[in-house]
């Protein structure tokens, strides 16, 4: 059987194209393709790099925003994210401990959508800097792939397994809703390519059996023991095997995969390109025909082994049929030489609180924590003429909720943290969720809404001076910043009426 790949325009492989930022310019290109629904997820989310990239372009094309990331990740500095809550929704998922970890791209309008399901987050380094994975499913015309229900049906039924901030989940239906439109009028194409993700069983029982002629491996990322790994060498049973790891830069357990590629005579290739290859990549040849599965999993158990009601990632991918090899080329090694491979430090997963949003409601502030705070907490503003330095206390949250309204007035574009002892939290208001206006509304169109966000940097976290104490990030390494305080605070942003 000859290799082949979808019909070109309609399914794009993953080396079409660098970065989502491209499409963007595309849509912003054509002029009068006017959008309805722009939505971004992604594991780690920089705003004020989204801000200053892609929020003005997004914006040209009519489309209303939103972006989302994991609770425990996001890194921004609060002086440079000013929109978030006034032009855009910014918010944040909670995965029930594990790592939402999906990264999607839909731009969607009336008549046509752009979507790009890939590896890279909504960062400069996702966006630039890395070498990431993309596939692009275009609805246009008369066409429309047969993954693109599939997408919607995953963006529809999220909520049942992630807790979002206020306004996300309608994001989602509205863009779920959009497509399952836009492709019941068409006819469906590209039959071969099909979403897969963690939602409701494990991505490894939704990958085809073996025997296969040839596996290849890529993930900047594997689990500790190589369980995924073998669970993939099992399934597929392949003649041939090859993987491939950048030095110093994947992390992986160098002893365990070593006896793997010795007990299957694989073959590993070492890359060496200084720059950070971020795509995970499982590929895979049998009957002549090459196929490869990207996106968001990692070669870890999280990723592959487990679906989200067992505690596994929040993981989307897409498999699809591809031409030549996304291997990259470089050079042969010997398998034994993994044994050398020194583990990377991993992140300590923390128990503190995490701030999931506050909305702005008739009675003040309704504020969400990720899970039932254990010890009492306060809430603190700092308004929006403020430097984002300067905080008040303005209610105490107490253990055991998660949710609770707070009589408090604040500003478009102010910032609320969730403080305590020895932890702290960000997040940020959001107006009323059940408002979508564009961008563009007047300001009587709704209530604000208030971006969430969580910064490492010094002067989100100013405490009272010769308390010691350190930013805890939840999921991620502790910042290497230290605090002047033994309070950790939690900050976020206001929205204005009519973003």
């Amino acid at each position: 059987m000859t290799e082949t790949a979808p019909a070109p325009g309609v399914v794009e492989p993953p080396t079409a194209f660098a970065s989502p930022l491209t499409l963007i310019l595309d849509e912003e290109r054509t002029g009068g393709r006017s959008l309805e629904e722009a939505l971004f997820l992604s594991f780690t989310s920089d705003l004020g790099f989204f801000e200053v990239v892609a929020l003005g372009v997004t914006q040209a094309t009519i489309a209303r925003v939103t972006v989302a990331g994991d609770v425990s990740m996001p890194r921004n500095d609060p002086r440079s994210v000013r929109r978030a809550g006034r032009s855009y929704l910014a918010g944040l998922a909670y995965a029930q401990g594990a790592a939402f970890h999906p990264k999607l791209m839909v731009l969607a309008g009336p008549a046509h959508a752009t979507i790009a399901l890939g590896s890279g987050n909504t960062t400069l380094a996702g966006w630039q800097a890395n070498a990431e994975l993309w596939t692009v499913l275009r609805v246009d015309g008369e066409q429309s792939p047969t993954a693109v229900p599939e997408l919607s049906a995953w963006l529809r039924d999220l909520s049942e397994e992630v807790r979002f901030s206020a306004g996300v989940p309608q994001a989602l239906g509205r863009v779920a809703a959009l497509l399952d439109r836009l492709h019941r009028d068409r006819t469906s194409t590209a039959p071969q390519v099909r979403v897969v993700s963690s939602l409701r069983s494990p991505i490894i029982d939704q990958l085809p059996q073996g025997p296969v002629d040839e596996l290849a491996v890529f993930a900047p990322f594997h689990d500790r023991r190589s369980m995924a790994l073998r669970r993939l060498l099992e399934r597929f049973r392949p003649s041939r095997f090859t993987l491939a790891y950048q030095p110093g830069l994947s992390d992986l357990d160098g002893p365990s995969v070593a006896a793997l590629m010795k007990e299957y005579d694989g073959r590993v290739i070492s890359e060496n390109d200084q720059r950070y290859r971020h795509g995970k990549l499982v590929e895979w040849v049998s009957e002549g025909q090459r196929w490869a599965l990207t996106g968001s999993p990692n070669l870890s158990a999280a990723a592959l082994l487990l679906s989200q009601s067992d505690g596994g990632n929040c993981e989307l991918g897409i498999i699809a049929p591809i031409t030549s090899t996304l291997l990259p080329e470089d050079t042969d090694e010997p398998a034994a030489r993994l044994h050398t491979v020194p583990p990377l430090p991993r992140p300590i997963a923390g128990s503190g609180p995490l701030l999931l949003g506050a909305l702005r409601v008739p009675d003040g502030l309704e504020i969400s924590v990720a899970r039932p705070l254990s010890d009492t907490a306060h809430l603190e503003l700092s308004q929006a003429a403020a430097p984002p330095e300067v905080w008040e206390r303005i209610a105490d949250i107490p253990p055991g909720q998660a949710t609770l309204t707070v009589t408090a007035p604040a500003d478009a574009g102010s910032r609320v943290r969730l403080v305590v002892v020895g932890l702290f939290r960000s997040s940020s208001v959001s107006p009323d969720a059940s408002a979508t206006p564009r961008w563009w509304h007047s300001k009587q169109s709704a209530p604000p809404r208030m971006r969430p966000w969580s910064g490492p940097g010094p002067t989100l976290a100013r405490t009272p001076a010769g308390e010691p104490g350190r930013w805890s990030s939840g999921v991620g390494p502790t910042s290497p910043w230290s605090m002047p305080a033994g309070r950790f605070p939690s900050g976020g942003i206001i929205g204005s009426p009519g973003w």
